[in-house]
């Protein structure tokens, strides 16, 4: 399809990105029907679409009652468990940008899916901030994380884990399949350098590629004695005892330790609080702090907004801007 050959040529889509894709792509021929044109899609169709993913059964090829169903069966079924509202609006967000491609050149004078994400029910304020860890959350994981009191940890991925996660912000996948030799200095700092550039590595877009200060603390706590112990062994990882998953990435087993034992034990876990959660924390403290949105965005890996930082500031923020900002937290 000229679509994904595009933009797989742009360095757009990372694998895991093309993978999903694909299959929001075949979801909807399998709805439309495969010979159907693009230019002959209509506005009833786009809307029929929507109808049958509010509708659409999750795990649906590997649930026996609904494997064989066609589409038209599916739409029929009064269901509990429906794809979620953010699911949805990922196959809508891929149909939006099928037909801005379409339009561009020219297949389609409009683009039918544009807008047409489905509005989540909001939280309240205070409950949307549940997402992050509270400073009363963060001392308390530091001091078992740095001092083991409770003897929770029992392998060095349980630690540093957690702990790169707390001072950098990063996916957790992005976390667990970390080389050694992505512990790099730059310009006269510590970095790690988040990349796709090795076996099974992945990264969700192209702006989550990108070098970002070791913040102090985790100086201080031994990251690079801890590195080269590893290297010493003779390991190219930094968590070598991680195995890959087509579907996980390398962040299986941390992630389940830490949501599913760690914060239970501390008696901290809930639905809103998880590994991501430091993600949540980092760029709401920066925030806080009065940092800059983009500069924000590029520690974490978000795209930066705004046609002066999408056109011109093309170098983007140096490491001693990022290192400034980081010792915010």
């Amino acid at each position: 399809m000229k679509f994904i050959a595009e933009e797989k040529k742009a360095g757009r889509w990372v694998k895991r990105s093309e993978d999903q894709k694909r299959q929001h792509i075949e979801l909807l021929n399998e709805i439309l029907g495969r010979e159907r044109e693009i230019s002959q899609i209509t506005s009833s169709d786009a809307q029929r679409v929507k109808e049958i993913l509010l509708n659409y059964p999750r795990n649906r090829n590997k649930i026996k009652a609904t494997r064989n169903l066609s589409i038209d069966e599916i739409s029929k079924l009064i269901r509990n468990e429906t794809l979620t509202v953010r699911t949805i609006n990922t196959y809508l967000q891929t149909y939006a940008g099928l037909f801005s491609w379409a339009k561009r050149n020219r297949y389609v004078a409009e683009n039918l899916f544009d807008g047409a994400t489905v509005r989540e029910n909001k939280k309240n304020d205070e409950g949307a901030q549940r997402d992050s860890f509270s400073q009363a959350h963060i001392d308390l994981m530091l001091s078992e994380l740095v001092n083991n009191e409770r003897g929770l940890l029992n392998k060095d991925y349980q630690k540093w884990g957690p702990l790169i996660g707390l001072y950098t912000g990063a996916r957790l996948n992005e976390i667990c399949q970390l080389e050694v030799a992505d512990i790099e200095m730059t310009n006269g700092i510590w970095c790690f350098d988040f990349n796709d550039e090795g076996e099974g590595k992945s990264l969700k877009n192209s702006a989550s590629r990108r070098v970002v200060p070791i913040h102090d603390r985790l100086l201080k706590l031994g990251i690079l004695e801890h590195s080269q112990t590893v290297r010493s062994r003779g390991e190219a990882r930094l968590f070598p005892e991680f195995q890959f998953t087509s579907k996980e990435g390398y962040g299986r087993a941390l992630g389940r330790w830490f949501n599913e034992r760690f914060l239970v034990q501390l008696g901290i876990k809930s639905k809103d609080l998880v590994f991501h959660s430091f993600r949540h924390t980092m760029v709401t403290r920066l925030l806080q702090a009065g940092i800059e949105d983009n500069l924000v965005k590029s520690i974490v890996g978000h795209t930066r907004q705004g046609v002066t930082h999408e056109h011109y500031f093309k170098q983007g923020y140096t490491l001693a801007q990022m290192q400034a900002a980081l010792r915010n937290f």
